[in-house]
């Protein structure tokens, strides 16, 4: 018997993966609950009717809004399009976007060399410490001199 495709319960599951759905978010998307959901992948319950209507319809709308959403930021990217701008928001030409990408990828760059920076900071501030209590040595054995020669 062969299973036609909006039956097949790993398909369901393949694209719900691919969505980076859970079981219990495609399940709500749906109007079903999580254990629902995992019946069907297990193939504990079958894939048909209104319950594979409901589920198909969550994974294909949702790819639709993904690839129509894709296909519009690419046009933008591309300069097809314009980027919306509501009250409160600034307009980037692309050489502005790509210098704060820029930017961003300097900041990220510092943000990973910060454990490295935090490790040599220690040890300065050990160095420092040793030397301070070396200069308190000095200090009270110079003072203690000084004070034999007054007496």
């Amino acid at each position: 018997m062969t299973t036609i495709w909006f039956q097949d319960a790993a398909e369901l599951a393949k694209h719900r993966r691919e969505l980076g759905f859970s079981q219990q978010r495609l399940g709500e998307l749906a109007g079903l609950s999580r254990s629902a959901v995992r019946n069907v992948e297990r193939g504990q319950t079958k894939l048909r009717g209104e319950r594979a209507q409901r589920l198909w319809h969550v994974i294909c709308d949702e790819k639709e809004k993904r690839e129509r959403c894709n296909n519009v930021f690419a046009a933008r990217m591309r300069g097809e399009e314009p980027w919306p701008v509501a009250t409160g928001e600034i307009s980037l030409r692309f050489d502005d976007l790509q210098e704060l990408i820029q930017e961003l990828l300097s900041l990220r760059t510092a943000v990973e060399e910060l454990p490295a920076l935090r490790a040599r900071l220690a040890e300065l501030a050990i160095d420092v410490q040793r030397l301070n209590e070396r200069t308190h040595k000095a200090v009270a054995v110079e003072g203690a001199r000084i004070l034999a020669e007054t007496i």
